[in-house]
């Protein structure tokens, strides 16, 4: 994902906004990031079932939401590879 701006800094969670959305995300360095625009790659570990946190939406956009203080991603699957990992 290119271009994501962090707008808020609290302890170890960085709250960003990206051209699809924006989110909450943990901050993996020791300092506090400056305030800058990233290129990034967003890594979800867990573990996925159909109907329980993923299932089929009929949407053709990709994007970010927090409801319900739970982040919602919709994107398209490109690949489901041999050792689990959706890209």
């Amino acid at each position: 994902m290119k271009n994501i701006t962090l707008t808020e800094f609290d302890g170890s969670f960085v709250k960003f906004q990206s051209s699809i959305g924006n989110g909450i995300a943990i901050w993996g360095g020791d300092e506090s990031p400056p305030e800058f625009c990233y290129d990034s790659e967003l890594d979800i570990d867990d573990t996925f079932q159909w109907g329980e946190n993923i299932s089929h939406v009929n949407e053709s956009k990709t994007s970010i939401e927090i409801v319900d203080e739970k982040i919602i991603f919709t994107a398209k699957i490109l690949s489901y590879e041999k050792d689990g990992i959706l890209t």
